[in-house]
């Protein structure tokens, strides 16, 4: 491998992690700047890819572009979950009641995964092939479409999985889901290259 494009890749696994490195900081310190920080988190892990498409080419750079953020990610979830929380101070309910709470608080909890991972998987892949079609409509060329949509896919999930985990009821982010499931389908359809 030439030495531009070793060092290609270095700037590219740099770029990526102080990008994962800024959103997190970002999560910790939600006053003041929480939103520059975000912005500047997500615009260094995109701007990253650059370096590995330059030394990897198309395919396999973007690929391997999200792969060191995605594992930092994993880390960083993993040591947080790991760690013990200790639980809030309760008043005295009726054994009942409290049991019912902590069972709806669990049930939210597995809904909001759900809503953050697969449901939000399926919705990042309806829209990633309503933006093949549409950058096929437009003429581009394939492997620009493929590039567009392999950039957005983890973009994509990545996005729908923060804003599953925004405080916001749980319905109105299912109806967000939904929705922009079924305009994305709707795409997709109306977009489909015609049957020979």
């Amino acid at each position: 491998m030439a030495t531009s494009s070793i060092a290609a890749l270095i700037a590219g696994l740099a770029l990526g992690l102080l990008g994962l490195a800024l959103v997190r900081l970002s999560w910790i310190r939600r006053q003041g700047s929480h939103s520059r920080l975000m912005m500047a988190g997500w615009a260094l892990m995109i701007v990253s890819a650059w370096p590995f498409v330059f030394a990897l080419g198309p395919d396999l750079g973007v690929t391997a572009a999200f792969i060191a953020p995605m594992l930092g990610a994993m880390s960083i979830m993993s040591q947080g979950m790991s760690r013990p929380v200790s639980a809030p101070a309760l008043k005295a309910v009726p054994v009942s009641t409290g049991d019912r709470s902590r069972w709806m608080a669990s049930l939210r909890t597995l809904s909001v995964a759900a809503l953050a991972g697969p449901v939000s998987l399926g919705v990042t892949l309806i829209a990633s092939i309503a933006l093949f079609r549409l950058t096929q409509t437009l003429n581009w060329a394939t492997p620009d479409s493929l590039f567009a949509t392999l950039v957005f896919a983890p973009l994509g999930w990545a996005g729908l999985a923060v804003i599953c985990a925004l405080e916001a009821p749980l319905r109105w982010r299912t109806a967000a889901l939904v929705g922009l499931a079924l305009v994305c389908a709707l795409i997709a359809l109306f977009l489909s290259p015609p049957v020979s």
